[in-house]
């Protein structure tokens, strides 16, 4: 069973000011537990970020086979490549987002048609959801070194944030919020 593999075409390198990725890729779908699953979105990230995402899809298709008789059939990227500063601020520092290394995963679709998404289901919605919603965040933050939701300010009400971004000084540090 493949884990950590995606579908993907390589793209030439993007310079884009203080922004830019080396060897950028195009991300269409991940293999999670040996099943090829729909990534929508224009993913476009690094080759860490594509590792780690069919990673993390793996836990949550998982659980919800183990716990809900279900499984993923679609993961929704909102946000992945863009030359940004951190929550679109007009100064301060590039995101993580800027090279490559973050996404921005507002749901996702499961085959029993249910669609758990961050917006409704953090503090809302059937138990199932909520549970999903919450077991998604809490595996991001076993493979990602920045993991934002709802419970971290008002720009993440909506999605998860993402990122293999260094924190701390051997860059171990891991915020999850």
């Amino acid at each position: 069973m493949a884990v950590g593999t995606v579908v993907a075409q390589t793209l030439p390198p993007i310079h884009d000011g203080q922004c830019g990725l080396q060897s950028p890729l195009a991300v269409s779908a991940i293999v999670v537990n040996g099943r090829t699953i729909p990534v929508t979105g224009h993913v476009i990230t690094d080759c860490a970020v594509a590792t780690v995402l069919p990673k993390w899809m793996s836990d949550v298709d998982g659980y919800a086979q183990a716990k809900q008789s279900t499984r993923l059939k679609s993961v929704d990227v909102w946000t992945s490549y863009m030359c940004r500063n951190v929550d679109n601020a007009k100064t301060g520092n590039l995101s993580f987002h800027a090279f490559g290394a973050a996404l921005d995963v507002p749901s996702f679709t499961l085959e029993d048609g249910r669609k758990p998404a961050v917006a409704t289901n953090w503090n809302g919605g059937s138990a199932e959801d909520q549970n999903i919603i919450h077991l998604t965040h809490d595996a991001a933050c076993t493979y990602f070194m920045t993991v934002l939701g709802p419970d971290a300010d008002k720009f993440h009400q909506n999605h998860f944030h993402v990122d293999l971004g260094c924190h701390g000084k051997t860059c171990s540090y891991r915020i999850c919020e």
